[in-house]
């Protein structure tokens, strides 16, 4: 954006309220690839950062969702989440927050809560709140599935327009038509 030498990316994923530095590293880069007429090596650095996120070889700083938790403070000094959220416990960062109080961390509704998702299959999701910084805690294990079906999901829309489909970023290789030849 002049005069400033920045990206400006509207209307993709990296401004949803789930995204992750990871998937907002990648998308910019990869826009930046395509813009200096690279669309095949995008393609390319988009599948070896899912093969990356699948073999688990992703920093799980990276992969931390952030969103802010409302909640209404009781006098007694809970939190009381009931009051904002129709169900709150089917949500993630509402788990994670809860999780952070009761490690007697310091919560205050409205804060950006942190956390890794370490299983998608369950339901709801299993996460885990993101506490290595504040405590020293190591890393949750993160769902490596879960991690490189949003970037599939995201990156797709965008390779779509170079013949790669979600699905085939996700395998890391696409059929070939009589059209690419």
């Amino acid at each position: 954006v002049w005069p400033r030498e920045e990206m400006l990316i509207r209307g993709y994923e990296v401004r949803r309220t789930d995204s992750f530095a990871l998937l907002t590293s990648t998308m910019t880069e990869m826009f930046e690839m395509i813009l200096d007429g690279e669309e095949w090596a995008a393609v390319e650095m988009t599948k070896a950062v899912i093969d990356d996120v699948k073999g688990r070889k992703v920093d799980a700083a990276d992969l931390v969702i952030s969103r802010s938790c409302k909640g209404t403070l009781r006098r007694n000094g809970t939190v009381d989440f009931s009051k904002v959220y129709t169900n709150p416990d089917g949500l993630p960062y509402v788990r994670a927050a809860k999780e952070r109080i009761r490690r007697g961390l310091p919560f205050t509704p409205g804060m950006k809560v942190g956390y890794i998702v370490i299983d998608a299959k369950s339901s709801p999701m299993t996460v885990e709140p993101w506490l290595v910084d504040e405590i020293g805690e190591d890393p949750p294990k993160y769902d490596p599935d879960y991690y490189a079906r949003r970037l599939a999901k995201s990156l797709g829309r965008i390779t779509e327009a170079f013949g790669w489909s979600e699905a085939e970023l996700m395998s890391g290789s696409r059929q070939q038509s009589i059209f690419d030849f």
